[in-house]
């Protein structure tokens, strides 16, 4: 990593940081009034030929000196309005990442505050450093080509916010793509029967592999769960040619059995007297 790059602890350091020309200027005038007028009051005291003239000029110099105070005091309350407007808090858990020109520069982490320097240019931005959760939702295939309707998130964190920062321009979205493309594999790996008993090692798995990809980015991804699963059932078979026709035959023949079971034993004894006759009429000619 380059020099002005690395990471620096922010030392929040002084008076003067982030003060603009004019508020420096108003402080120096400011110290400069009281010192002059502390030395003008006993100044004048000392060269007043008369009592009446040194009292006169100590009451002037006691004026100069309240109007140096005043100025004083207003100088410091603009300083200190100043500093509190200017001054960014960092919760606990967040880290602030100070940039100029897009270029960074150091980075605080909470709880804290930083003060940036304005005249620079320079910019403040939060990073969460908490669990974060990211909900994918989406339509897969199994081995058996079916296809479950899936809704779950993934939660993960920075682990590596240096990493993190200097990765790709969007390691969301990379997160999100490695997550997808592992659940995928993992769902094809098993038929739709025993995809509902295996949604907890599948979603394991897809841990554990795609955090292995995600570390080059400084993320890690603690746990994934299932919040919505939509499996289809069975779907119906296609009989072959003749099927149906001996499928209605049957259940036909099934329906009259439970029937009456008298009917059927009266038209098995027509069917042998049928075929009694013809064997008779065959033996004849």
């Amino acid at each position: 990593m380059n020099e002005s790059n690395r990471p620096q602890q922010d030392d929040l350091a002084g008076p003067a940081r982030g003060l603009s020309n004019a508020q420096q200027a108003l402080i120096v005038i400011a110290a400069t009034a009281i010192v002059a007028a502390s030395l003008l009051c006993p100044t004048l005291i000392l060269i007043a030929p008369s009592d009446e003239q040194r009292f006169t000029n100590a009451l002037l110099g006691a004026v100069c000196f309240v109007f140096a105070s005043l100025l004083a005091l207003l100088a410091f309350a603009t300083w200190r309005r100043r500093n509190a407007s200017s001054k960014k808090q960092v919760p606990q858990a967040h880290a602030a990442v100070i940039t100029k020109e897009r270029r960074r520069l150091r980075i605080v982490r909470g709880p804290g505050e930083v003060l940036p320097h304005s005249r620079d240019g320079e910019e403040v931005s939060l990073e969460d450093l908490r669990d974060q959760r990211l909900t994918i939702h989406g339509e897969y295939i199994t081995s058996d080509n079916a296809r479950p309707k899936l809704r779950w998130e993934a939660i993960w964190q920075i682990a590596d916010l240096v990493v993190y920062l200097d990765s790709a321009a969007e390691p969301k979205m990379i997160l999100e793509g490695v997550l997808q493309s592992r659940m995928l594999y993992y769902i094809a790996r098993y038929a739709r029967k025993d995809l509902a008993g295996k949604l907890k090692e599948i979603a394991d798995a897809v841990v554990a592999e795609s955090n292995r990809h995600t570390g080059r980015y400084g993320i890690y991804v603690v746990a994934a769960n299932f919040t919505q699963v939509d499996i289809p059932g069975e779907p119906p078979k296609s009989p072959k040619p003749g099927e149906a026709e001996a499928e209605r035959v049957r259940n036909l023949d099934g329906a009259v059995r439970e029937a009456n079971p008298r009917t059927m034993l009266h038209i098995e004894r027509l069917a042998r007297i049928n075929r009694d006759q013809g064997d008779s009429s065959k033996q004849g000619g």
